[in-house]
């Protein structure tokens, strides 16, 4: 017998604040995203989760399309469950193979942001769910900071060299930093984007695609660039979501 209730999404900032409630966040389960994947026309979709009333978790994504296979299903950083038991889990899991049916995929994809859920493992064995390989492509250009961490612990997680480099170019006088909240450094962002792709040899989607993607999160305020300067000249550009 069913024990979660998937409900369609109808209102945004519902959706907004109930994913700020999860234990982990993701830019991905913003409502900016799912404009985003809406808009360049893919197959979207997004479930508010409730048990006996009571909000549980999300679970969204996207149907895609390989060449070779066709389509599949992918739920990137869901689902996510607060409190969730092995039947949670397997509850999901099923649903998200019978979505991936009714669609017509030939594999479902989900990668869950939860470094570790003894509930999760045992609901996967049972479900018969292979580990796939991580792309290593975000893990080339992305970096992590652990924002409940102070500056001064996250300087001592540092290793010798990259804590005394700091140290030097924040006396250098030809060093700044500014912040922005706006497109104004798109065209910036977006040569130092073709660079890093060709410098690092990985293909990425079309910068036209992904700038209106950063756009998007720029009208939700969302999105910032943080811009290093030598000289006022940009040598480093971050952006953050």
């Amino acid at each position: 017998m069913s024990q979660l209730e998937f409900r369609e999404v109808i209102n945004e900032q519902e959706w907004n604040d109930l994913v700020l409630t999860l234990p982990n966040y993701s830019f991905l389960n913003s409502s900016a995203r799912y404009q985003y994947l809406s808009e360049v026309g893919g197959h979207t979709f997004r479930y508010l989760i409730y048990k006996e009333n009571e909000f549980k978790g999300i679970v969204a994504g996207n149907i895609g399309h390989s060449k070779i296979f066709g389509k599949f299903l992918e739920c990137k950083h869901t689902p996510l469950l607060k409190d969730a038991n092995k039947a949670d889990w397997s509850e999901i899991l099923t649903f998200c193979k019978d979505l991936g049916r009714t669609n017509g995929c030939f594999m479902v994809r989900t990668s869950p942001l939860i470094e570790s859920d003894s509930h999760l493992e045992e609901a996967y064995t049972e479900n018969f769910v292979v580990e796939a390989p991580i792309q290593n492509i975000d893990a080339l250009i992305s970096q992590y900071f652990d924002m409940t961490k102070s500056e001064e612990d996250l300087r001592h997680d540092m290793t010798d060299s990259t804590r005394n480099n700091i140290n030097k170019l924040s006396k250098n006088p030809d060093i700044s930093v500014k912040v922005f909240d706006d497109n104004s450094q798109f065209e910036i962002f977006k040569n130092f984007h073709e660079q890093t792709k060709k410098n690092k040899g990985y293909t990425d989607r079309p910068a036209a695609l992904l700038l209106k993607e950063l756009q998007i999160q720029v009208d939700n305020h969302m999105c910032y660039m943080i811009v290093g300067y030598f000289k006022d000249r940009p040598i480093s550009i971050w952006q953050c979501t």
